[in-house]
This record gives C-alpha cells, structure tokens and sequence, in this order.
C-alpha cells in the first residue's frame, strides 16, 4: 500500500529556476488554507497588481545577490515548523531580504511570540521588519505589562501590527497604571478593546501633550463607573474629562436629571458618550438659563428632548439664541410657532441682521402682510436668495397666487410642487429662470 503524503508538504526544486519553484507552489502549496494562487499585489516591491508573484518574478531582472530555490525551500520549511504555512509562509520567505539570514535564535523566538499575538505578519515583514531581530525578553515583559494592564493578546497583535515600537523599549509604570485603571470593570468586549487599542495607538504618536491627571483622576474613573459608562470610551474621545473637577461633573449630572429636561439615565449615558464635552465645559448658570428659557417657550417636552441630541443647545459661545428667540417675539410671533422653529437646523446659527433684511424684503413684496409673516415665520429661515427667486417666478408666472395663497407653501414648499402647483410652470422652466437672475445680478 503506498503511503499517504502529508497533508501539508513543500515540493522540491528539482533543479527549477525560482521563477519556475514559485509558480509551482503557486499551483500546490497556495492551496492551503483555500488560497489557489497569489493575485493580489502584496508586496510594497511589487509593480504587477493582479498578477501572480511568478509573473512578477520572472518580469524583474536578476540581482547579484538574490533568493535562490533551495533558500526559498529552507525557509518555507522552517515556517512550517512553526506553523506559518500556504499563502502567508509563501509570501514571507519572498518578501524577507536574502541577504539577511534567519539563523537566529532571536529571529525564532519572535516569530513565535508575533505569531502567538495573532500580529500581520506579512505587514511586519514588509514594512517593520526590524521587529523579528528585537530582544525577545524585553517583548515578552512588555506584553506580559500590557495583559496585566487588561489589554488582550489580540489587541495587541494589532498594536504591535501598526506599530512595533511598542515592544522595543521597557516601559513605564505609569502608563500601565493608567490603563489598567480604565481598564477596571470594563467587559473585554470587541468596542471595549477597540478603544485600548485606540488609546495605545495614540500613546505612541509623537509631540502629543498628556491630560493634567490631577489628584481627582480616580475619583472621574467612579463616576464614570457609577454611571456605566466606559472610562476607556471616554478617555479615547475627551480625556480632558479626566482633569475635569468631580463638582462640574456632579452639577451637570443633576442639570440632566432635574426639570426642565428630567432625563432618563440612559439619555444621560449615551450624552455622556457621544458629547464628553458637554460635561467637561459644563456652565451651570449659563447652560441652566438657556434651557430654562427655551423650555419656556417651546412648552414641549418632546421638542425640548430633540434639542438635547444636538449640539447646538449646550454651545453657551454661541450667545445669540436668546435674543433670536426675543426678535421673534418682538414681531409678534407666537412662542408655538417659535417652537416648531428651534427644532431646524439653522435656527442656532440665525443673525438678527438677516432676519431683519428677510423681513423687510417680504414685506416690500405687494400683497404680503405683516400678519402672514406671522402665520407662518419660518419662511425667514430662508436666506434672502432663495426669497428673491421664489417671489420674482411667481411675478413671472402666476402674481396673483400671492395674494390668494399660503405664504409658507410659496416658500417652503419643494421645488417640484412650487413650479408645477403653485406656479403653474415646470420645474425645468424654474431652474432656467434663476440662472437667469443669476447672471443679471452678475
């Protein structure tokens, strides 16, 4: 009975060229693992995207010193004894330099200790591939300092993946203190590891400024515990909260939870995570004034909870709200109608100047009266191109509808419904009118 080949086995040169070995395991080895050949560029010294390495190989010229078939086989031979087989082991015996020897117990250990982390190692091999002649000892202390600190093998593999600097020097206590700190309590869920790797990755950039931990730093970790939030989520995103005084956080805390907004903590939760900075800046006069004086004019909870997910009612540099809202008001509009108006995306961003020249265009416009301003306000939002356009069609077209018809259905209304219902006209028509004005205004 013949005997069984082995599962995996590298085939021998039998005295073939290299470009003639490599196309051979492209056809028998690369079949390992469900990769039937090597097509993709993988090489940054490749030219020839989407063609095999062979056709590559045998497309550059020779060099002095080069790979030769039996080191292409030795090295694939010993990949295999460390379990690097198929595509990968084919691609990092070409990839690594030939006149570099892999005769290293050191080269050994830290194939093993990469390999063991799960890292790319065809990344390293192409871009770093310094970390394969790094101090295994000093790696493994590290890595031992990293899982101690709660960060997992896999995170790791990444981070030394993107950056293997990470490994070649000791490092400090303090950082690790401070990860692990972060850390605590934490599932080591995929999100969660995520931002490790995230605030590691950080760590190692150049020139970047820490956040003063002052001595309240454990006492944000609490909070943020208390609240089931992830420091670490947090830490990624604001770590100026970190340095944040525990009172400013507490006096926002109770803001959220108090009238006029009385939020659920799980809002809370997800404010705390999507705007950190929210709390970091927290101005309790200035913050608990604004929402006080909006909350009484819109008059709704609903519209009130809305204004909460955006960025713009907590923005106490932007100080022209109040007195947009008082320019309403002064005009007579009704706070109901002010209110559905808050929730547009513009309104935190109006200018009392433009609503002002707004205004008195519309009112200019024979047949427009105060009164229909006020029935329907938010045709101010516009900007005052946008009027002119709208008002000079119809004057074209159709001028008696603005005396009949809803002012907001003449601004508002979509383009479509604008051309065709209210003016009697085509949207084509309309498109080319405007150009039209453009190019006298020019």
């Amino acid at each position: 009975m013949r005997a069984l080949k082995s599962e995996y086995e590298i085939p021998h040169p039998k005295g073939l060229n290299l470009y003639e070995y490599v196309k051979k395991l492209e056809k028998t080895l690369t079949t390992h693992g469900g990769k039937r050949a090597v097509l993709k560029k993988w090489s940054h010294h490749l030219k020839y995207n989407k063609l095999k390495v062979s056709a590559a190989i045998k497309s550059d010229p020779p060099r002095f010193i080069g790979l030769t078939t039996d080191l292409l086989e030795q090295r694939l031979n010993f990949l295999a004894q460390i379990g690097i087989k198929g595509r990968n082991a084919l691609m990092i015996a070409l990839e690594f330099p030939a006149i570099l020897s892999w005769d290293s117990p050191c080269f050994t250990e830290m194939l093993k200790v990469l390999k063991d982390l799960n890292c790319d190692m065809l990344k390293l091999m192409s871009r770093t591939p310094y970390v394969f002649g790094l101090d295994h000892s000093r790696a493994t202390e590290n890595i031992h300092k990293l899982i101690n600190a709660g960060v997992t093998k896999d995170t790791i593999g990444k981070l030394v993946s993107v950056n293997p600097l990470i490994l070649s020097f000791p490092l400090r206590d303090e950082p690790m203190e401070i990860i692990a700190l972060l850390s605590n309590g934490v599932d080591e869920d995929v999100n969660e590891q995520e931002e490790v790797l995230s605030l590691l990755v950080q760590s190692l950039e150049k020139f970047n400024k820490q956040v003063n931990l002052q001595d309240n730093f454990k006492q944000v970790i609490c909070f943020l515990q208390e609240m089931q939030v992830s420091p670490l989520i947090i830490g990624v995103k604001n770590p100026m909260i970190f340095s944040t005084d525990i009172d400013t956080l507490n006096n926002a805390l109770d803001f959220f939870r108090g009238k006029p907004l009385l939020l659920e903590m799980e809002v809370i939760q997800h404010l705390l995570v999507s705007r950190p900075d929210i709390f970091v800046n927290f101005a309790s006069n200035a913050i608990t004034n604004r929402v006080q004086f909006i909350s009484d004019v819109v008059q709704n909870p609903t519209v009130l909870y809305g204004l909460v997910q955006t960025r713009f009612l907590f923005d106490v540099a932007n100080a022209t709200v109040e007195d947009v809202i008082q320019w309403f008001q002064d005009r007579g509009i009704d706070d109901k109608e002010i209110a559905n108006m808050v929730s547009s995306k513009n309104f935190f961003y109006l200018d009392k100047k433009e609503l002002t020249e707004r205004l008195q265009y519309l009112l200019s416009v024979d047949g427009v009266m105060m009164e229909d301003i006020r029935k329907s306000p938010a045709c101010l939002l516009k900007p005052l191109t946008h009027l002119k356009e709208r008002v000079e069609f119809l004057k074209a077209e159709n001028p008696d509808v603005l005396n009949d018809s809803n002012l907001e259905h003449i601004m508002i209304s979509k383009t479509k419904r604008f051309a065709a219902e209210i003016c009697a006209s085509t949207p084509e028509h309309f498109t080319e009118f405007v150009q039209s004005l453009a190019k006298e205004e020019v």
